[in-house]
């Protein structure tokens, strides 16, 4: 039979579903679901209440694409969606409203997926009720407005996991809010902004596979890096430089580099102060522990 490529609407949601959980909505390879209103309620994707666990994918190729409205959108009464882009989905309009807001949901961007906001003071990708977003494509604000936010009033978890590129034109990249959140990043991590751990007890995680660096330097009130209470290296190595008075605990991976801590406690992973294969200076201001298996 025929196959619909492209569905482009003026009115309201593209796709609407109220009342339908688990279902799966899937935009294929060349295929363009998209909406040209400049209404701020015309959203392109729209779960309403009774619509729990909705699986979206967006293939390579594919595109998702709206004007003024938000382009994917949960109520809160439709919670748990899983979108997996590979794809590209934007917010095409200047002005207007985020490109993602979804509630207790998993969002992934794999390597070469796109989400973009074209010119927005809103924040790009914004998760309720906790969730988490993996990001190993681009995910950028090419306005103003965060690129990633936390939620504004209730004390849960959200985590950003990131291996790819988080921007914004502003000078706010991601800003998580309220509750106890945590950022992992991984080798491949570009963010362009400042990242606001605010309320709660916030975790910035060290993990992943392969190598990369990370200047200490950029943690602290007024770096790039703020309001961030814990720190931990998971996996990976990673090669710090610079200094910073946080401690850090170690539970897996390999330490390496010169940088200066204020303390560090190791329950597994390996220290091994300089250079990958080359001996250096590591330095601890503070207490050093380590367990039986670091």
């Amino acid at each position: 039979g025929a196959t619909l490529r492209t569905i482009d609407v003026t009115g309201k949601a593209v796709i609407e579903l109220f009342n339908a959980p688990s279902s799966t909505i899937r935009v294929k390879n060349g295929g363009t679901l998209a909406s040209r209103s400049t209404d701020l309620g015309s959203e392109v994707i729209y779960l309403r209440a009774g619509s729990d666990n909705v699986h979206i994918t967006i293939e390579k190729g594919a595109v998702v694409e709206g004007a003024a409205g938000e382009v994917i959108r949960s109520t809160n009464a439709a919670t748990g969606a899983v979108l997996d882009n590979s794809g590209t989905i934007r917010r095409s309009s200047a002005g207007g409203d985020r490109l993602i807001h979804l509630f207790e949901a998993r969002v992934l961007n794999r390597a070469g997926g796109l989400m973009q906001n074209d010119d927005a003071d809103d924040a790009e990708v914004e998760m309720e009720n906790g969730g988490t977003l993996t990001n190993f494509g681009t995910n950028q604000n090419l306005g103003y407005g965060l690129a990633f936010e936390g939620d504004l009033t209730d004390t849960v978890t959200e985590t950003l996991i990131n291996a790819g590129v988080i921007s914004t034109a502003g000078t706010t990249a991601i800003d998580f809010r309220r509750g106890d959140d945590v950022l992992e990043l991984r080798p491949g991590s570009i963010i362009t902004g400042r990242v606001l751990g605010r309320d709660g007890t916030d975790l910035l995680r060290f993990a992943g596979t392969g190598e990369a660096r990370f200047g200490l330097g950029d943690i602290g009130s007024t770096r790039q890096y703020r309001g961030f209470e814990l720190f931990e290296l998971k996996s990976g190595a990673w090669t710090f430089t610079g200094s910073t008075p946080e401690a850090f605990s170690v539970t897996g991976g390999t330490l390496l580099g010169t940088g200066t801590f204020g303390g560090i406690t190791a329950t597994g992973g390996a220290i091994a102060p300089g250079a990958a294969g080359k001996v250096g200076t590591l330095s601890v201001l503070g207490d050093l522990t380590l367990g039986a298996n670091a």
